[in-house]
């Protein structure tokens, strides 16, 4: 009979905040792919969507474990729990103020891994053979630059809200072709977020009303596109943390699709343009090419 331990492929791994809590992040999820297999006999099926949801159910409860509904983990996914929680501090102490995109970062390259053969118990990576890990799939500082280029031109300030008047803030929408884990997108929220907390400085309770009104108009404005079903739970699995840590209570982002983007955005092109719902004009942004140190 065969034994259900999931492995990566061995590989040096670089002494960085990133990679070394990847690699506490890879362990968890081979245990829960090995899990799957266990309860499935590793039949027809793909044990690795049921495995990332419960990995990123898992980040959810590690970012916030003092919400109540976090609390109720059970006795077995303790041990993983535990894992996620030092990889997660390591990320903040690290990162700071960015440690959410580093980890979407993180989420990005969990999610090009696969079994090999299909069903034998050992992950692998067929966009970098021979390494189970892979650099940024869209590097944070490249990030940074396209959306401030991006926003300077499409953001309408300041981010205020005028006494008695009902007015959309944002006048865009973002779609991200190749959305990964919502490195891009995340990236625009944080920037339209922050902002609105300068532009509302004066006023902290405005602020606050300002970003909640902002992050109900984001879940419709920002669009994902990515042939990878792994993607739309990866970058859900973002905004919602990224709701938590602000106290936005933001609704889920409404258009995420799983499919493939040049196909896909050819049917929207050719489809009657208020169907798409767009608040104003679309400014299509692509993710950035792999990083030259991919080697």
């Amino acid at each position: 009979m065969m034994d259900y331990r999931v492995e990566a492929i061995g590989c040096r791994w670089p002494d960085h905040a990133l990679y070394r809590s990847y690699a506490s992040f890879l362990a968890v999820y081979g245990d829960l792919i090995a899990e799957q297999c266990r309860a499935r006999s590793c039949g027809p099926g793909d044990p690795r969507r049921r495995a990332f949801s419960k990995l990123c159910r898992m980040t959810v409860r590690a970012a916030h474990p003092k919400r109540k509904e976090d609390r109720a983990i059970r006795v077995s996914e303790f041990r993983g729990c535990s894992a996620i929680v030092d990889a997660v501090e390591r990320l903040r102490i690290a990162h700071g103020d960015d440690w959410l995109q580093s980890l979407a970062s993180l989420f990005g390259m969990l999610l090009h891994l696969t079994l090999a053969n299909g069903r034998e118990a050992t992950l692998i990576n067929p966009r970098r053979p021979g390494k189970s890990f892979s650099t940024y799939p869209t590097s944070p500082p490249a990030v940074k630059v396209v959306v401030a280029n991006a926003m300077r031109a499409l953001l309408s300030r300041p981010l205020v809200l005028a006494d008695g008047r009902k007015r959309q803030l944002l006048g865009f929408a973002v779609v991200d072709p190749a959305m990964e884990s919502g490195q891009l997108l995340l990236g625009v929220a944080s920037f339209v977020l922050e902002a609105a907390r300068e532009d509302c400085r004066e006023d902290g309770e405005r602020a606050q009303e300002v970003s909640r009104r902002i992050a109900r108009e984001l879940a419709v404005s920002l669009w994902g596109v990515d042939r990878n079903p792994l993607a739309r739970i990866a970058t859900r699995t973002v905004f919602e943390i990224l709701s938590r840590e602000r106290d936005l209570a933001m609704p889920p982002l409404k258009n995420l699709y799983t499919a493939d983007a040049l196909p896909w955005l050819a049917r929207r092109a050719t489809s009657s343009w208020p169907s798409w719902r767009t608040p104003g004009r679309w400014s299509p942004a692509a993710t950035s090419p792999t990083s030259p140190s991919a080697g």
